[in-house]
């Protein structure tokens, strides 16, 4: 028997078994092929989703729960190599059909003409009188175009809701509007700062209106950036400093003439204590500390309510205080009086805790001078502009009725004229919060110009110190997508089951 029968005969004999084998391999080959190309699959799914939500958005200059200056992105927007765009994010809930249908947890996105640049979308133009949504929030709404929500949204305030003496009322605006289109994936329905793989709920409006309605003027607390820049970052922080403002610090700066002194104070009430420290050690800042107390009182008799400011000198013990003549000729107090003072200290959650400390009365001065300054209050929304007393709006509780008509007269004539002094260093122990302690720092008006100071406090007050950072948004995504699992590997590692079976 030849060679060639011999295999002609081993084939036919094992035909069947051949095709069985043959089947087997083609099926593991083809099992092991799709897992590959499923699992490359979805990983590209992931990198694809990142593309969607950001678009051509590489980077975020983030304030968090501050607040920046729109000109901000427009001075970076002029740096070469970099596109950028202020906007502002606010959180908030949605209804359609008288309040029927709800949606919460949703991002609400005031942007203006040059995010539409930068993003590579046309979302802006379509907001004029109205808003654009995403998809999916139209179909949870079961609205479309033509069709009108209402919005109720975290008030943007640069002022923290949780600070001490902020009411928490008024926290939330309402606004109707009109739906202009509906926004797709492709659209930069989905956008996104987070790493997620769901889609968001998002409202887009213009940027100007969306201040108006919070009854701000140019604030962002985002600026997103496009750069194709080899060092982005370093190229983003060089134009954020040389962009950066005495503005966007949240500080402003004004002369009292009464003491002919400069005042620099926080629209957040508190200045930050790192940036407190930076110009006290710096500039030679004189901190002035004010606070709201519940009572000035010796022995049975007592004030309601009055404000207590610092003395930055040594002339004051920590024990001792200084009480206007208004204040002693109420108490009919005397040098030597003891006097308790008590007050609020504000915790976690708002929690109230009412303190209290006991003084010695050094001196009782005239209400004028340096004394009658009602520029040591701080400006509080919901208090400092109100006109009568019984219209505090403070966000602790307030007994109206212990307010006589003296305090309304008082108010009236002084509004929150501080009524007693303590020792700063006694001040800071007992008010001192998350928020900072100081509430204003004066400057004499002999060392400098208020250009000359403001640009001083600009150089010092670093937009790291304030917690704004820059994020590199597309490069964090990416890495996401990249990093999490590789379900190329776990499609194959399961399909070997199948095989095994």
């Amino acid at each position: 028997m030849s060679k060639l029968q011999l295999i002609l005969r081993s084939l036919r004999f094992y035909f069947l078994s051949n095709i069985w084998l043959a089947l087997g391999v083609a099926l593991s080959t083809a099992v092991l092929t799709g897992a590959l190309i499923v699992g490359d699959s979805v990983d590209q799914s992931l990198v694809k989703t990142t593309e969607l939500r950001l678009g051509n958005i590489t980077h975020a200059v983030v304030a968090g729960e501050r607040y920046v200056t729109g000109s901000l992105g427009e001075e970076i927007d002029k740096h070469a190599g970099l596109s950028a765009a202020p906007v502002i994010r606010q959180t908030g809930m949605a209804m359609a059909n008288g309040g029927e249908l709800t949606v919460n947890d949703i991002n609400v996105w005031g942007i203006t003409e040059a995010f539409d640049s930068i993003a590579g979308s046309n979302l802006y133009e379509h907001t004029s009188r109205g808003c654009v949504i995403s998809e999916n929030l139209a179909a949870r709404l079961n609205v479309e175009v033509g069709s009108s929500i209402l919005l109720r949204v975290e008030k943007a305030t640069s002022v923290p809701s949780n600070a001490p003496f902020v009411s928490a009322s008024d926290q939330v605006i309402s606004w109707r509007l009109k739906v202009n289109a509906i926004a797709g994936k492709n659209d930069m329905g989905r956008l996104s700062m987070q790493n997620i793989q769901s889609a968001p709920f998002n409202v887009f409006v213009p940027f100007d209106e969306f201040n108006a309605q919070m009854e701000n003027e140019n604030r962002a607390n985002v600026v997103f950036v496009k750069t194709l820049s080899n060092e982005p970052e370093q190229l983003i922080d060089n134009a954020v400093r040389q962009a950066w403002k005495l503005e966007d610090t949240g500080l402003s700066v004004e002369k009292i003439n009464r003491v002919n002194k400069y005042q620099v104070v926080s629209s957040r009430v508190f200045i930050d204590s790192l940036v407190a420290q930076r110009l006290v050690q710096n500039l030679g800042a004189e901190p002035v500390v004010t606070y709201f107390a519940n009572k000035i009182q010796i022995g049975k008799k007592f004030i309601p309510y009055s404000f207590v400011s610092s003395i930055y000198a040594d002339s004051l013990n920590e024990n001792e205080i200084v009480l206007n003549r208004w204040a002693a000729d109420d108490l009919n107090a005397s040098v030597n009086d003891s006097v308790l003072l008590s007050y609020y200290s504000i915790g976690p959650l708002r929690k109230l805790d009412t303190d209290s400390a006991y003084f010695t009365v050094k001196d009782i001065v005239p209400l004028e001078g340096r004394f009658a300054d009602r520029k040591l209050m701080p400006y509080i929304p919901g208090f400092s502009e109100v006109l009568n007393c019984r219209d505090w709006e403070t966000g602790v509780p307030i007994d109206f009725e212990s307010i006589r008509q003296k305090d309304e007269d008082y108010w009236d004539d002084y509004k929150g004229t501080p009524k007693a002094y303590i020792a700063y260093s006694k001040a800071t122990g007992m008010w001192q919060n998350r928020f900072g302690t100081v509430t204003a720092l004066r400057f004499p008006v002999e060392k400098y110009s208020i250009d000359e100071l403001s640009d001083e406090i600009t150089n010092l007050v670093d937009y790291e110190n304030l917690g704004i950072s820059i994020r590199p948004l597309k490069e964090e995504g990416l890495y996401a997508s990249k990093n999490s699992t590789d379900f190329a590997q776990l499609f194959l590692g399961l399909s070997f089951f199948l095989l095994v079976s």
